[in-house]
């Protein structure tokens, strides 16, 4: 009877352990590293080599290159890549991330991993170089699809693996799909009925995630899903954004505006449910797409809502240029984050692969903060470290860049509350730069602009200052934007 008693007693005891083990976990700050628009290029020698004239000449090695990678298993790519590119100097600015820079992340990566005490990892979408499908017809002479494909395949579990590999085992990765990942097309929505790119994602993504392999967690119909980290008290829904694309399209035929309704609706029934997860009717109901009532939730995708600041300047009459197609979709998507605000933890996005933010509604609180790119675009390569507070609202964020004319990871990185001000709060911090701002709307912030572009050249945004200030803080649709600039110019 005594010995039953115990060994109730130390049952109780390491239940009540693991409780608070729990607890303890929802209740600490947390970090989360960020990485975006990785755009790795398995073709990086085969376009040197077209660069010198060497494609066609007995000095080539393209060819030997892609014949191996295409019959070696993935496991074996790094061997691959190692026998040909060891020599490889890392990518030059405007340029797509070669060997060399992707190795430097990794190393990197897996430092900050550890010093950092990161807790999970997103990665923002746009894995595949760009012009991926027309480099891999041009230089791997693949004529079927299932080759095409396999090829792709193999590209995103390269990056998996590795990633995978610098990460301590209880770190998991949650991606979600860039405008250049697709089995078809840049900005290609893949017909799902046609197609088993999702399906293959879901699988591969599975691998650092494990919750992704469950069959309700991802929506295969539409590339997107939600994640319930339940020891954190925080869920991640992950959007596909690709369907919302001003550029969007489907070569295979998908019909993407109902795939983006879809979608849409199914981010409001997330919130939905939410509020029915304790009730009687639905204590038993197994469906894994309910998030916790106590859970904040952490948006990502890769194209941000809103207006595109770069491209709105570059337009012949400087007019607003949206991120999203359908000011309908828009519509729907922000009633769904500020009916919600309260709930929401933060939104990280790439795409523009610059630092940057821009306010959604002040008054609630919410704005989305950009995530730079791995690979140059007028910028250094880099990535970024977000810190959220026990109640996992977003506080502050650090940017960890490498310098490509220096040829090294920046030492000791500030954070924004450092760079710019300390305000306790991520939003309420942009909010007190965007009210500095307005106060002089001719003087740009080079401060601000120098490291949007991680300590690249940011002279020529100084013209553009106009643009990404209208952009990044009055309101998020075409008539907010074209009102601010219209405003901003009249003042000269």
């Amino acid at each position: 009877m005594k010995k039953i008693n115990l060994i109730a007693m130390l049952s109780l005891f390491a239940a009540s352990c693991s409780t608070k083990s729990n607890e303890f976990q929802a209740e600490k700050e947390k970090n989360v590293l960020a990485v975006s628009d990785i755009h790795y290029n398995p073709f990086s020698l085969c376009d040197a080599e077209k660069a010198d004239n060497k494609l066609s000449t007995s000095e080539s090695k393209c060819n030997a290159l892609m014949k191996e990678l295409n019959s070696a298993e993935v496991k074996d790519w790094d061997k691959v890549f190692a026998k040909y590119l060891t020599s490889e100097k890392v990518s030059s600015l405007n340029s797509n991330t070669n060997y060399g820079l992707y190795q430097k992340f990794l190393t990197q990566l897996e430092t900050v991993a550890k010093s950092e005490n990161i807790d999970f990892v997103v990665v923002l979408g746009d894995f595949l170089t760009h012009g991926f499908h027309q480099k891999l017809n041009d230089y791997a002479k693949l004529t079927q699809q299932n080759e095409v494909e396999s090829f792709i395949k193999k590209t995103f579990e390269y990056i998996s693996i590795t990633v995978n590999a610098k990460l301590p085992k209880d770190v998991e990765v949650f991606p979600v799909i860039g405008n250049n990942d697709s089995y078809k097309a840049n900005y290609n929505f893949d017909n799902p009925k046609n197609s088993n790119f999702y399906k293959d994602l879901s699988v591969i993504w599975g691998s650092n995630a494990k919750q992704l392999t469950k069959s309700k967690t991802f929506v295969t119909e539409g590339g997107y899903y939600t994640i319930n980290l339940a020891d954190k008290k925080l869920s991640i829904v992950a959007l596909n954004t690709n369907m919302l694309s001003n550029k969007a399209q489907s070569v295979d035929g998908s019909d993407i505006d109902s795939s983006a309704k879809n979608q849409l609706n199914w981010f409001s029934d997330l919130f939905k449910a939410a509020e029915k997860t304790n009730s009687d009717e639905n204590k038993d109901n197994k469906d894994e797409f309910r998030i916790p009532k106590e859970n904040k939730v952490l948006v990502i995708s890769h194209i941000p809502n809103g207006i595109d600041g770069y491209a709105s300047s570059v337009a012949k009459d400087g007019s607003a240029v949206p991120f999203w197609k359908s000011e309908v979709h828009s519509n729907s998507y922000l009633n769904i984050l500020k009916t919600n605000s309260q709930r929401i933890s933060g939104i990280l996005v790439g795409h523009t692969h610059h630092d940057g933010f821009q306010m959604i509604d002040a008054s609630k609180s919410l704005s989305s903060s950009s995530v730079p790119s791995l690979t140059s675009l007028r910028n250094n390569p880099g990535f970024k470290v977000f810190k959220l507070n026990k109640e996992n609202t977003l506080i502050d964020s650090k940017v960890h860049s490498y310098d490509l004319n220096e040829q090294k990871w920046e030492e000791n990185p500030k954070s924004f509350s450092e760079l710019h001000t300390s305000a306790g709060h991520l939003t309420h911090g942009y909010e007190i730069l965007l009210s500095a701002w307005s106060k002089d709307t001719n003087q740009a912030d080079e401060h601000y602009l120098k490291r949007l572009v991680l300590n690249a050249d940011h002279k020529t945004l100084v013209q553009k200052w106009k643009h990404y200030f209208c952009a990044a803080g009055n309101g998020m649709t075409i008539k907010d934007f074209n009102d601010c600039y219209k405003k901003v110019t009249e003042k000269n």
